[in-house]
């Protein structure tokens, strides 16, 4: 069934409507297609854990999402180049006081 409908364009407030303006435009739109009901793609979800450690070397909080079924890191917090970013500067911050003393 190919339904559509006819939409009258009237011109707006301040628009001249003398004898020399245009007609109001008629545009034709297809309703059909916009009627068809949404159908979301299935979302598979992973089943997940979160662990939260201390880093050692560095002394920060680190907080983990694990896949159960792989035991692979999804995401991690601070990332390890942060936490070796620290672990450096605070061995810089060490050598610096070292020497000082």
């Amino acid at each position: 069934m190919d339904v559509t409908s006819t939409i009258a364009l009237v011109p707006s407030v301040g628009t001249p409507t003398g004898k020399n303006s245009a007609p109001p435009a008629e545009v034709s739109v297809d309703t059909h297609s916009a009627a068809r009901p949404y159908t979301p793609a299935p979302v598979q979800v992973p089943m997940t854990r979160m662990e939260l450690d201390v880093d050692k070397a560095s002394d920060r909080f680190v907080g983990r999402v694990v896949d159960t079924e792989t035991g692979t890191v999804v995401v991690q917090i601070p990332s390890e180049a942060m936490l070796r970013l620290w672990e450096k500067t605070r061995e810089m911050i060490g050598a610096l006081l070292d020497k000082r003393a």
